[in-house]
């Protein structure tokens, strides 16, 4: 059921904050939608409709290849946005699947135009995110594999904005191979490597940062800002 925007304690960290913002004299309509893990938000070729804003959970988007590999092209993680790669062919490329329980905003994009209009100001911001997406995952082309991983996980420490040691990790080894081109079995052996070398304890899911130093310096000094180190 579709509502009239408000900016609740949920959404305070939301990269779309600013556009909901009371003091906008244009308002923009959203739902809220709650997928289950694995559900299918978008298939390819569905028509662009809406920009969704990730209140909890994560999004990836996937296809598979003429061998049967899955890929996976991008990560969307909570507080981040998915939709603007639709914006210019007017239809979503890839699969768009969530990673675990996940609850997305649906904004209305003709809706988002006219409040840029009515807000020019906004416009850089827009701006900034469109630039800040497209700056995620360069550590996918490193030539190392252990290198890929490290940078990977300062990553989504910094998107995460995690000011503690620890981590969990919003999706399986199998899909942080895929993402990184990488076996399963590739990413659990650099798991392991990192845990016997004690730079990270891991307990499920839950990545433990033991010597943040030195896995910043391990993924290279291409790698994200670690927002613990």
């Amino acid at each position: 059921m579709n509502h009239k925007n408000q900016v609740g304690s949920q959404c305070t960290k939301c990269a779309l904050v600013p556009f909901c913002s009371k003091n906008n004299q244009t308002t923009i309509w959203v739902s809220k939608r709650q997928l289950k893990r694995h559900e299918v938000l978008h298939q390819p070729n569905n028509q662009f409709v809406h920009l969704y804003a990730i209140q909890d959970g994560a999004l990836k988007t996937h296809e598979t290849s003429q061998d049967g590999k899955e890929i996976i092209h991008g990560l969307y993680l909570k507080n981040e946005v998915y939709g603007y790669d639709a914006i210019h062919r007017g239809r979503h490329s890839y699969y768009v699947t969530a990673l675990s329980e996940t609850v997305v905003c649906e904004i209305f994009y003709p809706n988002f135009l006219k409040l840029l209009q009515a807000e020019p100001n906004l416009l850089v911001i827009m701006l900034d995110l469109m630039s800040n997406q497209l700056a995620t995952g360069v550590y996918r082309q490193f030539s190392l594999a252990n290198q890929r991983l490290c940078a990977f996980l300062l990553d989504l420490s910094s998107r995460l904005g995690l000011k503690q040691q620890t981590l969990l990790l919003p999706m399986s080894y199998q899909d942080i191979g895929h993402y990184l081109g990488l076996t399963t079995e590739t990413v659990s052996r650099l798991f392991s490597r990192l845990k016997h070398e004690k730079i990270v304890a891991i307990h499920n899911k839950q990545i433990h940062f033991l010597l943040p130093e030195k896995l910043k310096e391990l993924a290279g000094e291409r790698s994200p800002l670690c927002s613990i180190c």
